[in-house]
């Protein structure tokens, strides 16, 4: 099982089968994140709008941003075969 213990935030939407897909590989493998709805949380709309995204999910690890459905790289980052 991975070992990471920074900090995950995932930006979502309701009905994002990508986002759904993105929280379910991490509840898969232990790791715990951050889920901000941007349906109603305007601090993370805000954040969207000033990083110009617009794909989702965005994922956050550390300080690495992965905008839209990068499984690749996530697993990358967080050193998941």
């Amino acid at each position: 099982m991975p070992s990471y213990h920074g900090t995950i935030r995932i930006y979502t939407q309701p009905n994002c089968s990508y986002c759904s897909q993105i929280k379910q590989f991490l509840s898969d493998h232990q790791l715990a994140y951050e889920e901000i709805d941007l349906s109603s949380d305007q601090e993370g709309q805000r954040f969207m709008e000033k990083r110009g995204y617009s794909a989702l999910p965005v994922t956050v690890i550390g300080n690495q941003e992965i905008s839209g459905f990068r499984l690749d790289k996530i697993k990358e980052i967080l050193h998941i075969d």
